[in-house]
């Protein structure tokens, strides 16, 4: 590894670190704290980089470089109708054509540069655990939520082996929610979730929670200002030139849940169109849910001292991603690395246990579409569909979810029904 990444690297960790330079007194073991997160990042960064360096990666690398080609030949507009399952945002169509004339002088290739994103926001995305953990609930749960991530087998393998770029937008929602955290124009985070949008269509469903976040009608409209025109920049010429078809790729894509959750359990009962209509039916109330859950956070956050508002607006990034991930009606096994960088404001114990149960699905499924030799091309087409302890394995990991949410449902139930909260009476004046 070139010397430029670590000194950068440790630059970052220096401008997170150096919260307090009037009293460094205050952290003392500020300096410790750097090496081991900086051991921390290096170590999962380079296991990544082996990944991406000796080894081809998921059919998603395929299909990338595919479209990459036809990027270079035939422009990002007419890909839309070429390619059904094209189903990214234009800007990830001007990074495959930035991408294209690197090729021939990167090491292992494309392989490697359409990896390279995910892993370098990994890096990023530890440092914004650290720094969104401590706001909300002190240093050392920061700490571990960074070190965990990083060691996580999840992002191991989605990031370093599978090739996609999920990660790079989970690292944009963060930045997003650091830059309200620390009280930045309402604008920036609405242009970070633009962005993030840019990216996948995915972070739309956080929109609501950062908006009723924002506790005025000035910062809730400038953040859909800063929103609109981020969208607006990517998406805007596309769509006036393809909109039928941008409509049926990005917006209504059918990604296939044969091997999760509840429209998965008809597909197990041999009952395949019932679970394509249910994916189907579920689609917009599932959206709505959503939308439900974010505006509760956002709406309960400004009812709160502020103390207590960072936890609520990264407990509500987490429930969003706990319900989407159990009643998503789609599927696809990168979409484990959504969950896994908000899964520390649930609650570190059931991160590790997450990571335990998705890690090894995620291990059955790889070795699984590399026929239980040596990893280098996990070709799902060619290998087809999951089967076997990978399905007991996604089961396992849905399941462990839902009792996840539920042992939290109960647990709040339990403390509201102990300790319940009454409004506060109004003054009374002593005076006559």
């Amino acid at each position: 590894m070139s010397s430029w990444f670590p000194a950068i690297l440790h630059r970052w960790f220096q401008v997170l670190l150096a919260r307090d330079a009037q009293a460094p007194a205050a952290n003392p073991h500020k300096t410790s704290t750097l090496i081991v997160l900086a051991c921390a990042a290096l170590t999962s960064t380079a296991i990544k980089l082996h990944f991406a360096l000796t080894t081809f990666g998921s059919t998603d690398v395929a299909y990338w470089s595919e479209f990459k080609d036809y990027i270079v030949q035939n422009g990002t507009v007419s890909i839309y109708q070429h390619y059904w399952h094209y189903n990214h945002p234009p800007m990830m169509s001007g990074l495959l054509w930035l991408l294209a004339p690197l090729v021939p002088y990167a090491p292992n290739g494309f392989p490697f540069l359409i990896r390279l994103p995910a892993i370098l926001s990994d890096v990023v995305t530890g440092l914004l655990l650290y720094d969104l953990g401590s706001r909300a609930w002190g240093p050392r749960r920061g700490l571990w939520a960074a070190l965990l991530f990083w060691a996580s087998p999840v992002s191991i393998m989605v990031s370093g082996y599978h090739g996609n770029t999920d990660p790079v937008f989970m690292m944009l929602i963060l930045l997003a929610a650091r830059q309200a955290l620390r009280g930045k124009p309402a604008w920036q985070v609405g242009a970070l979730l633009g962005l993030a949008c840019n990216v996948k269509l995915v972070p739309v469903v956080t929109v609501p929670l950062f908006f009723f976040w924002l506790p005025t009608r000035r910062e809730k409209a400038w953040f859909a200002t800063g929103m609109l025109a981020l969208s607006l920049l990517g998406y805007g010429y596309h769509l006036t030139h393809c909109f039928a078809a941008m409509r049926k790729n990005v917006f209504d894509y059918p990604s296939d849940a044969r091997s999760w959750g509840l429209p998965g359990f008809h597909f197990l009962l041999g009952l395949r169109s019932q679970g394509w209509a249910m994916a189907a039916l579920m689609r917009k109330p599932f959206l709505i849910l959503l939308a439900i859950i974010g505006v509760g956070f956002g709406r309960r956050a400004n009812q709160l001292p502020p103390e207590r508002r960072p936890a609520t607006l990264l407990l509500g990034l987490g429930w969003i991603f706990l319900v989407f991930l159990i009643l998503t009606p789609g599927f696809g096994v990168q979409y484990l690395s959504w969950l896994n960088v908000v899964f520390p404001f649930l609650g570190l114990a059931g991160m590790l246990g997450y990571n335990l149960v998705a890690g090894t699905y995620l291990y059955n499924v790889y070795d699984f579409w590399n026929r239980g030799g040596h990893w280098n091309f996990a070709d799902s087409d060619k290998v087809g569909l999951l089967a076997g302890y990978c399905l007991v394995w996604a089961y396992i990991v849905w399941l462990f979810l839902v009792l996840w949410a539920t042992w939290n449902l109960g647990t709040w139930w339990g403390r509201r029904i102990r300790h319940p909260q009454f409004p506060t009476p109004p003054h009374i004046s002593s005076q006559a």
